[in-house]
């Protein structure tokens, strides 16, 4: 038993001894007074403080427009600048157009062709007509009207497609 008081003794003592310890290192030295601390002073002024926000995300544009050709081709020159304001009918590129001019003189020679044939469609039915009867039958008409139907039919869709190679090329 008197070992177990002995440790608590020299316990309480060591105790002590520390909390005067730790006083004296916060306190002036001797217990004295030191006098107010010094503090430093800051003046204020109103100024304007930009404001900057990071966050993630990625822009969509708010219209789009599809730029597509009329025509298909080699594209021989770019006419316009990016970022350049553009009004409707500008042009954007400059197209090759050799292919369009073989094209518009082809149906021009149809067009040609489709006459001459309609030419001849009519006299023969116009003969088909007169001689009705005296040596031509009625199936030998019917066949020429046919031809003179189709051979105009035929110029008709010759025209329409030299109107759209003209069309394609200006």
């Amino acid at each position: 038993m008197k070992v177990s008081v002995l440790k608590v003794i020299s316990a309480v003592c060591a105790l002590a001894g520390s909390a005067t310890n730790a006083n004296a290192q916060f306190g002036p030295p001797g217990g004295m007074d030191m006098g107010p601390t010094e503090v430093g002073v800051v003046e204020l002024t109103r100024q304007e403080v930009p404001s900057v926000v990071t966050s993630p995300g990625h822009a969509v544009a708010y219209q789009e427009v599809e730029v597509r050709p009329r025509v298909g081709g080699v594209i021989e020159e770019i006419l316009y600048t990016p970022d350049q304001l553009l009004e409707v009918g500008d042009p954007l590129f400059r197209i090759d157009d050799s292919s369009y001019v073989a094209a518009e003189a082809s149906a021009r020679a149809n067009v040609a062709t489709a006459e001459a044939n309609l030419t001849v469609a009519q006299s023969a039915s116009d003969r088909a007509e007169q001689l009705s009867g005296r040596g031509y039958t009625e199936a030998e008409v019917e066949a020429a009207r046919a031809s003179l139907a189709e051979a105009s039919a035929t110029l008709d869709a010759a025209r329409a497609a030299l109107d759209y190679a003209q069309t394609e090329l200006s």
